[in-house]
């Protein structure tokens, strides 16, 4: 039975892999190349360890204190630390503003202070890309990080969004754009094709030009994740990744999403000094 198993999960792999994309190659890595795709990813940012916490400075004894403030005055916070075990009884320390770095909700949103870059988590991006009118070129695929630019080489030519996939950070489940198409846009030669300030909304605006995505949100199927390390090596990964693309067939939650895309006058390109507007047309 594991054999049959292993059989069905490497062919199932084999199939996805044949549909799968190549992500771009960024600019920062490849100088070499005349015309890029170019512009800002703007999405909350979530503090991606243990929570709710205080943080105090490098300098500090104590590193993290896992508690919720219950109360605050001009000087300081009182923290309820968080239980640990069914008897333990959580006591109240207190912290001056000028001893601690931040502060994270049980959301896990600084709520005072800063995070440092490495602690910082959010929203991730994927846009697929299919070259249109060109049965040879391969789909590509282009992801989006928050509070980042982006900036990624690409061929001039008209090109079709095929779908977006939207991912939260410490979820089960992904996002995947339906129908397969979204939207169009045209890449001019030689230039930096600047496609917006992105943001994620969580309902329409008509601030700016705002697309809808209906999604179906799949499942990333971290049971078969872990089987996967269970087994180990190369095989364990490819059967996890097999049974978790095979999974999501089978779900069926839906929904929509928006980006609202602003058009900055005043961007500048860090890797070409002609920058042209490039509109996203979405399918109706």
């Amino acid at each position: 039975m594991k054999q049959i198993k292993l059989g069905i999960a490497l062919i199932i792999l084999f199939i996805i892999t044949g549909c799968g994309g190549n992500k771009l190659i960024e600019y920062s890595d490849s100088t070499d190349c005349t015309t890029t795709i170019e512009g800002n990813f703007v999405s909350k940012q979530y503090y991606k360890n243990n929570a709710p916490a205080v943080l105090f400075p490098e300098a500090s004894k104590e590193t993290i204190f896992y508690g919720k403030v219950i109360k605050k005055d001009t000087n300081g916070v009182y923290v309820l630390r968080k239980k640990v075990g069914w008897f333990d009884t959580p006591d109240t320390s207190y912290f001056k503003y000028d001893e601690i770095r931040a502060i994270v909700d049980s959301n896990k949103r600084c709520v005072w202070g800063r995070l440092e870059d490495d602690e910082k988590t959010g929203i991730k991006l994927t846009i697929q890309l299919k070259k249109v009118n060109d049965p040879n070129y391969s789909p590509i695929y282009l992801e989006l990080t928050p509070g980042k630019n982006f900036q990624y080489c690409i061929l001039p030519g008209s090109y079709e969004i095929t779908n977006i996939k939207k991912e939260n950070p410490d979820e089960d489940t992904y996002y995947l754009s339906m129908p397969d198409s979204v939207g169009e846009f045209v890449i001019k030669p030689e230039s930096a094709n600047y496609i917006g300030d992105i943001t994620l909304l969580s309902d329409n605006s008509t601030d700016y030009a705002t697309i809808t995505i209906p999604y179906k949100a799949q499942s990333t199927g971290r049971e078969a994740a872990s089987m996967g390390g269970f087994l180990g090596g190369a095989i364990g990964g490819a059967i996890a990744g097999a049974i978790t693309e095979h999974s999501n067939e089978e779900a069926d939650t839906a929904g929509s999403f928006f980006i609202n895309i602003k058009y900055n006058p005043d961007y500048k390109s860090k890797s070409k000094s002609h920058v042209v507007e490039t509109i996203i047309t979405p399918f109706k």
